[in-house]
């Protein structure tokens, strides 16, 4: 077993089994090499690490689930959509135990929790708590 990095690849889910429509990043197919390099070389430890509800809510319309030599968009239903979303990490579930199998720590990480304001900009906007309290300047550029 190797401990080197095998892959990474900024905004493409690291999941097999959708594509992006108009592939602007060049991840289609990529986790697909990506795993079976991992599969190769045997690391001691894979990490994960995604945006995991970025790429999978019913709102994102940028991919495709691949059914057979198709790649079907996403329905405007509601239970379609989840179905084909557990069918991905079902998959991912059976890659990842089988490489846990063959001896890899297996590390799966989130981003941290965000809203939909910009948290920066909206506590530096409450001087009677920051600005007074904490000696924070009165402008700053987020």
């Amino acid at each position: 077993m190797t401990s080197n990095p095998a892959a990474n690849s900024y905004g493409c889910p690291p999941v097999t089994g959708v594509r992006y429509i108009h592939d602007t990043l060049g991840c289609n197919g990529y986790f697909d090499k990506a795993f079976a390099e991992v599969e190769r070389r045997k690391p001691a430890r894979i990490v994960l690490a995604s945006n995991w509800l970025g790429y999978f809510n019913t709102a994102n319309d940028k991919i495709c689930f691949i059914e057979g030599d198709s790649c079907v968009t996403r329905s405007r239903d509601h239970d379609w959509f989840e179905l084909h979303v557990a069918r991905i990490f079902a998959g991912l579930g059976e890659t990842l135990r089988k490489l846990r199998k063959g001896g890899a720590e297996v590390v799966i990480l989130s981003t941290t929790p965000y809203g939909q304001i910009n948290v920066p900009a909206e506590l530096l906007e409450r001087d009677d708590v920051w600005l007074n309290r904490f000696g924070i300047p009165e402008s700053a550029e987020f």
